[in-house]
């Protein structure tokens, strides 16, 4: 679970896995390859594979889940 303040987020970056990222309460934006959107609570998207994402807020506060499909230490041993 990620808690964001106002403001707040993390840069962009790819994982070896799937990941599912569900927005549980307030609002921010979700970036997915080139492509950034509103994410509101109640929404959901899964992030494939190796594609560029991240998550931030700006005038509101955000709570999400996320949920990986996967392991960075199953993606070093070539099990993703």
């Amino acid at each position: 679970m990620l808690r964001f303040t106002r403001g707040a987020g993390f840069p962009a970056h790819a994982a070896p896995f799937d990941v599912d990222v569900v927005c549980l309460d307030g609002a921010g934006f979700v970036l997915l390859g080139d492509d950034s959107y509103p994410f509101r609570a109640g929404e959901r998207i899964r992030w494939p594979a190796h594609a560029m994402h991240r998550l931030w807020t700006e005038s509101e506060e955000m709570t999400t889940l996320m949920v990986e499909l996967g392991s960075w230490d199953d993606a070093v041993r070539g099990h993703s």
